[in-house]
Formats: structure tokens, sequence, C-alpha cells
């Protein structure tokens, strides 16, 4: 079971799991096979970097909304980060199931398997600075809030 249809089924209303919560779909495997594909710019080469950035300042700008959500969390609700992990052009951006923040700490499990070799796999539990957050997305009813990268990515056609 890929990323999305974990998220999908994490977001899903509690008691509605016939009704999940709007998300992209899941993207193809094979990305060589885009004539898009550019290693200039981040997702596919057609996101300009500045957008993302927006995007990533606006989650880091409104973490607290996504903390004060998480401490009065209800049973069997879902809280994702997104961070960063490897070094230069080996970085890939993941998602990872919050179990715990702490004193300017996350914990948590990375959703799934990195494209690249990073040392992390899914289901590997991983430390994460509250300042390494690039993205965050919660469930409230059957309302999603935050995504803001998952916005950019999904208003320019792609798929994450």
């Amino acid at each position: 079971m890929g990323i999305w249809d974990r998220l999908k089924k994490k977001l899903a209303h509690p008691g509605d799991a016939e009704t999940p919560l709007a998300l992209p779909d899941p993207p193809s495997t094979d990305r060589r096979d885009s004539s898009i594909f550019n290693e200039k710019t981040p997702i596919l080469g057609v996101i300009p970097p500045e957008e993302m950035a927006r995007a990533e300042a606006e989650a880091r700008r409104r973490f607290p909304e996504f903390i004060s959500a998480f401490e009065r969390r209800e049973p069997g609700s879902t809280f994702f980060i997104k961070a960063a992990f490897g070094q230069g052009e080996g970085r890939e951006h993941l998602w990872i199931d919050v179990e715990l923040i702490h004193e300017g700490n996350i914990r948590g499990q990375i959703t799934a398997d990195p494209k690249r070799e990073i040392g992390y796999r899914s289901g590997d539990t991983v430390n994460v600075r509250v300042t390494d957050v690039t993205d965050w997305t919660y469930s409230e009813g059957k309302t999603r809030l935050g995504g803001f990268t998952i916005a950019v990515i999904k208003k320019a056609g792609l798929e994450e």
C-alpha cells in the first residue's frame, strides 16, 4: 500500500471509512517516461522553486496551528508532517505519521519508502526537529487542514 492509499485511509473520517478525504492520486512509478522531467527544479521540473519555498514558509509560519490541534487531538485522529532527509542532491522530503511532539522535536514513522537510498525506509521511527518541518496536514472531521506543498503540486497538475 503506497503513501497516498495510507494517507487516504488514515485521514478518512472516523466511522466513515467509505468517504476518504480528497488527496491527489498516487504518483506514477516511472518518472523517466515523463516528458516534463527536468532536474533543475523540484517536482518533475515544472514547479518553480520559489513557489515551493513559499508553501514551505507558510507551513512553518502556521505550524503552531498544527501543534495546537495535536495537543487537543481525539482518539483515531491522524497527524502528518513532511521533512527533508539526506544531503544535497540526495535530499528527499518524506511524510511522517506523528506520534509525539516534545520540546521542539517530533517522533513518528516514515509513511513510504524513499525513492533514493537515504538510510531510512517506510515504517522507520525517526526524530525530526520542529524547525525542519516543510509541511503538515491533519484531519478535523471531514476537513483536511495544512498540506501547503500538496496544494502547490496539485495546482501544477502533478502528483507527489
